[in-house]
């Protein structure tokens, strides 16, 4: 795929669970790791940035829209695009107009 349209590469990250159980008896905290699932190129476009103050704390949230090509995997909430250091939480996976041509990925960025 020419970079043209998408010039982003991108990491998509899938979850795994551990459930804490180390084999001798000792359960401890459930923890969720990610590794590499595909690669990609994206267009990444910032919607709206705000800050809020939130629990004597502020806490940037920016909302993003990603788009791609569809991949091999079925994408949902539970990955995670990385674009160089940067993380985002996929909130909704639209496929626009069920053709399987291009996914539309509304994403909020981790701070």
């Amino acid at each position: 795929m020419p970079p043209g349209r998408y010039p982003h590469h991108v990491t998509i990250e899938a979850p795994a669970v551990d459930d804490g159980w180390d084999g001798e008896g000792a359960i401890g905290e459930q923890t969720v790791t990610f590794s590499k699932a595909a690669d990609a190129y994206a267009y990444i476009e910032p919607l709206r940035g705000r800050e809020y103050w939130a629990a004597a704390q502020i806490q940037a949230e920016t909302t993003h829209e990603i788009r791609m090509r569809p991949l091999d995997i079925t994408l949902t909430n539970r990955h995670e695009i990385v674009f160089g250091t940067r993380r985002f939480e996929i909130e909704a996976v639209r496929n626009i107009g069920e053709r399987n041509v291009e996914l539309v990925l509304m994403c909020k960025e981790k701070v």
